[in-house]
């Protein structure tokens, strides 16, 4: 770790300093890390991946980040999505909307907490009605609030963790349109805003629900090899039990990843890493990527 002067540091510099290490490092690919852009700051970012679905397809995904204020960051992110060498099978990919609050530092400093709400926005071809894409894109709305820790359980050695759940919009529905807003309206009201279980026309509608899932994710990294960034990570996703899916909806059951990533400075960073999903699912046997992200400021 880095040592301190005794001489007095101002807030922005001391959370500057924290926030670059590189255990903090952004989302790895199937975990959510503890990662806040510094106020002003620009993250900028790329990946790169190869599916493996009998025949190859590739997502380009280009985004960026911003350090909105202290402790809350925002990022957007767009898709292409093509199969692999073919540009005449291509289309844009799915957008995402993503943001961060950073709620703090416990046990000693060692256990860090933080929440995220992720938006998927629609612009790639829809999961129900064309199977082709499935797992680079859904082409539905998508809602996905949750959490994400950060545990230092001994010098060099860092444990990630995240758990989401998604709100996936259904072939019929009107997703958003399940809240209610206008106190004009009396249905705001017997709706609890849109959040009643037990109003038909609630967001939060039991029959809405089907086609929602949890991701859980667990990863290990260590800064031992700095500036190399050595990675494992393992998720799964999983339906609450009893749900009836929509044809044409799947998720992945589970996915084990490798990585690394080399720091040319704590403020940019090149990776490797390569996934496989073991059991039956529509989307890809296995995965194979690079990643690059840079922190630029004023």
């Amino acid at each position: 770790m880095i040592r301190i002067s005794k001489r007095k540091i101002s807030a922005n510099i001391l959370a500057l300093i924290f926030l670059l290490y590189p255990q903090n490092a952004p989302a790895l690919q199937l975990t959510q890390t503890v990662y806040t852009i510094p106020e002003d700051h620009l993250d900028i970012f790329f990946k790169e991946e190869l599916h493996d679905r009998a025949s190859y397809f590739s997502r380009e995904r280009l985004g960026l980040g911003l350090g909105l204020f202290s402790g809350f960051s925002a990022w957007f992110s767009i898709d292409y999505i093509r199969k692999t060498f073919d540009n005449s099978e291509a289309s844009i990919g799915d957008t995402s909307i993503k943001l961060w609050y950073y709620f703090g530092d416990f046990l000693s400093n060692t256990l860090h907490i933080g929440f995220l709400l992720e938006f998927n926005l629609p612009t790639g071809p829809n999961v129900y009605y064309n199977q082709k894409w499935a797992g680079l894109a859904a082409g539905r709305n998508e809602l996905s609030p949750g959490i994400a820790c950060g545990f230092d359980p001994a010098e060099n050695i860092f444990l990630h963790f995240s758990l989401l759940y998604t709100f996936r919009e259904g072939s019929d529905d009107n997703f958003y349109g399940g809240f209610h807003l206008d106190p004009t309206k009396s249905g705001t009201f017997t709706s609890l805003l849109g959040l009643n279980p037990f109003d038909e026309k609630a967001f939060l509608y039991k029959d809405r629900l089907r086609n929602d899932f949890f991701t859980l994710s667990a990863a290990v990294s260590g800064d031992k090899l700095y500036p190399f960034i050595p990675y494992a990570e393992a998720g799964a996703s999983f339906r609450p039990a009893g749900v009836k899916l929509e044809d044409g909806d799947s998720i992945v059951p589970f996915t084990a990843v490798l990585g690394g990533r080399y720091f040319f400075s704590r403020r940019a960073y090149i990776g490797l890493f390569a996934g496989v999903s073991p059991f039956p699912s529509d989307y890809a046997r296995a995965i194979y990527g690079i990643d690059a992200s840079a922190l630029l400021s004023d």
